[in-house]
């Protein structure tokens, strides 16, 4: 027996709790007897929406304008008086209006279709114990579904098996790092996340049930849902396998769409205005016919006479052909439109978009490019600390320079130790400029093959650490697995002999030359493995006790003047929107050291790591954005940034772009979702006319400050890939 869950319900529940209420057991899948009694009763995987009307009725739709319906009521007036010309002038000017208007209606809608149709969403399921690919519409509720990087999740669904699987929310939260996911049971009150420790198998310890959860149903974000992956998301690492809790509508996106399809299509500024008119002339025309009659009564004429007379005025009134100008002139917007690949399904909407007073923009994929990049590195060696890095994506165009000199792996051998880690501790590649895995990691072998690293076939990785949101750090131990530690092209064959030299002998400097109190030795292990680390500057700093200081390779000892130039490094990125990466090696397990323990202990000093810099890490501003917000500023259009992501990142991306001034502090200019939350209907109107940056928000709050912004007589427009 199949109990339906939400996917709250199924997050709170643990994995034998749905799978139960499904019906379903995991490693087997549905039989095609369920599969088919199931879309029978809950329809197909599709975002559907109403039923679409038959070319007939969306032509007569065109003469529910109340101008056109004018315009037809003057025509059959001229015609029963026996005013043949200018009925048929009427009629040919409605005809042209309605015909124009639904053949770009109609032309747009099979636009849409065929986009909707060139790539027919497929996944793989687990059915009657098989795996098989099938269309992502036929999935049914208790479906077992495998996931790997690269695909597209096709429904809502709960994790039974989750190996490091990272997935891109940004569609439904706005934030770009793919989110780690794993199969505990959530915590709703946890603030890390909603990682629970209780498990998801094994009996009665921690499980609860489906009606439980439904009784007393706690609100769990969307992010906060570690254990759930959502449809039309991202994998960007590892792999999975879920039990579909939600199809279609009942999907998390399907309810966004839902919540979008009830909201009232507006009439547009110019819809209005030429309503308005409309209905200023039904009144004129009734008022003259009135006056001509009671002119006629006064003076005796037939009745007869002086309402023929009343009508032709009022019909001569009538401006035929305004509607006509009107629907050629937004006909050719939308021509114009067309050829800067803009599909526009109703000819009012070109008007709309040029009355705009505020547009709302989505900054993931949007104001940004979706592509992380690096674009500053730091390193404890002097005399320059900070190197620049050029270039934006995935393409592997730019440059790194410091102080204006570029850097390359024979002068700069410590930024080459530094990048050696980062591509070795890394699960990403690039095909073709596009990121295949994590987009942080992406970014971090982008950089690396600017100096002329490359991530493949260098070192060969005996065992990893995956990284944990808990702990915030990944550990990769390797051996040499080809020439050296590093591949170059062969035109720079020496370079990085010279490089492989110094980075082998800082890391055996670190470890082989410190003696702890006893003046034991702590030398790299026979078999020449290191461990390579990265993660969150405090993660690692916890697990390193010596730092590569000089540009020739020479370690120091991690001392307390150090660690502070190093977190005011830190800081330093993380106000400008850094995403900031700490990179250390060392031939020893990288446990952390317990706070307050001496550093210069013997224990600490020969068991820690040696620190080799950050890498600070942003989503750069597509490029063409900053000149459009200015000319759209320019032109009276405010423009707002609505994002699921950090108050800090959102702003360092505000300033880039000039959407904020640096006058200007974040609490001045930045709401979150929450606040929203707490605002009332006219306090969130009064409000909304100075925010520029909304953050952490999600799909609801968007649809409350388009109706915010509208309230206060805007005219909004909305544009970005989010929902």
């Amino acid at each position: 027996m199949m109990h339906p869950m939400s996917s709250v319900e199924a997050c709170l529940s643990t994995s034998d709790v749905v799978a139960a209420s499904l019906g379903v057991d995991p490693s087997v899948g549905l039989s095609a007897a369920d599969v088919a009694s199931r879309r029978a009763l809950h329809g197909g995987n599709e975002l559907e929406g109403a039923a679409k009307d038959p070319l007939w009725k969306k032509f007569l739709e065109q003469f529910k304008d109340p101008m056109i319906g004018l315009l037809l009521a003057s025509a059959v007036v001229s015609l029963l008086m026996a005013q043949y010309d200018d009925a048929f002038s009427i009629f040919l000017a409605v005809v042209i209006v309605v015909t124009v208007a639904f053949i770009q209606e109609y032309r747009s809608d099979k636009s849409l279709e065929a986009l909707g149709r060139l790539a027919p969403p497929r996944c793989r399921v687990l059915r009657e114990g098989r795996p098989m690919e099938i269309l992502a519409g036929e999935i049914v509720p208790g479906d077992v579904v495998l996931v790997e990087v690269g695909d597209r999740v096709p429904a809502d669904m709960r994790l039974v098996e989750a190996a490091r699987l990272g997935v891109d929310e940004s569609s439904l939260t706005g934030e770009t790092e793919p989110r780690h996911k794993n199969v505990n049971v959530v915590d709703p009150d946890a603030d890390d996340g909603g990682m629970s420790p209780r498990p998801t198998r094994g009996g009665g310890g921690g499980g609860v049930s489906a009606a439980a959860v439904a009784m007393d149903r706690p609100e769990v974000p969307v992010a906060n849902r570690t254990n759930m992956c959502f449809m039309g998301t991202l994998v960007r690492n590892g792999r999975g396998r879920g039990i579909v809790v939600g199809t279609g509508r009942h999907s998390e996106l399907g309810r966004v769409f839902a919540l979008m399809e009830d909201e009232e299509e507006s009439r547009t500024p110019l819809q209005q205005r030429m309503d308005a008119l409309g209905k200023r002339l039904s009144m004129m025309s009734f008022g003259i016919i009135a006056v001509i009659l009671l002119i006629g009564l006064v003076q005796g004429k037939p009745m007869l006479v002086m309402f023929q007379i009343g009508v032709s005025l009022a019909v001569a009134a009538i401006p035929e052909g305004l509607p006509v100008v009107v629907t050629v002139t937004l006909a050719l917007g939308v021509m114009r439109m067309a050829k800067r690949n803009a599909v526009v399904k109703k000819l009012p909407a070109v008007e709309a978009l040029g009355c705009t007073t505020v547009c709302c923009v989505d900054k993931t994929g949007t104001l940004t490019a979706n592509e992380m990049t690096a674009q500053t590195l730091f390193s404890l060696a002097e005399p320059v600390r900070f190197c620049d890095v050029s270039g934006i994506g995935y393409g592997g165009s730019g440059t790194i320079t410091a102080a204006g000199v570029n850097v390359s792996a024979s002068t700069h051998p410590h930024i080459a130790a530094m990048m050696e880690a980062a591509v070795v501790c890394n699960n990403a590649h690039v095909e073709g400029g596009q990121a295949v895995g994590s987009a942080t990691e992406a970014a971090l072998v982008v950089v690396a093959g600017k100096l002329g690293l490359q991530s493949d076939g260098a070192w060969e990785r005996t065992f990893e650490m995956p990284f944990s949101s808990h702990d915030k750090w990944m550990a990769v131990r390797a051996r040499p697995g080809g020439a050296g530690t590093v591949q170059h092209t062969p035109t720079v064959e020496a370079e990085a002999r010279t490089v492989r030299a110094l980075a082998a002998s800082a890391r055996a400097a670190a470890f082989e030359g410190e003696e702890d109190d006893e003046g034991a030795h702590t030398p790299l292990p026979a078999s020449g493995e290191t461990f390579f680390v990265k993660g969150a500057t405090e993660a690692v700093l916890d697990r390193c006790t010596v730092a590569l200081t000089g540009t020739g390779g020479e370690v120091s000892s991690l001392t307390d003047d150090l660690l502070q130039m190093v977190r005011t490094a830190n800081r330093d990125l993380a106000r400008r929107g850094l995403r900031v990466i700490a990179l250390a090696s060392g031939p020893v397990v990288p446990e952390a050291h317990p706070r307050g323990t001496p550093r210069a202990h013997s224990g600490a000093r020969s068991e820690g790591l040696c620190f080799l810099g950050l890498v600070g890490i942003l989503d750069p501003p597509r490029e063409g954005v900053a000149e459009a917000v200015q000319t759209l500023r320019r032109s009276g259009v405010r423009v707002t940034m609505i994002t699921g992501d950090a108050l800090e990142t959102a702003y360092a991306i505000g300033l880039r772009l000039g959407l904020v001034d640096e006058s200007e502090s974040t609490s001045m200019v930045g709401m979150s979702g929450r606040t929203l939350e707490e605002l009332s209907v006219d306090e969130l109107a009064e409000r909304v006319g100075t925010v520029k940056i909304f953050y952490r928000t999600s799909p609801r709050h968007k649809m409350a400050i388009v109706k915010a912004l509208q309230a206060r007589g805007e005219v909004v427009a909305m544009t970005g890939d989010g929902v």
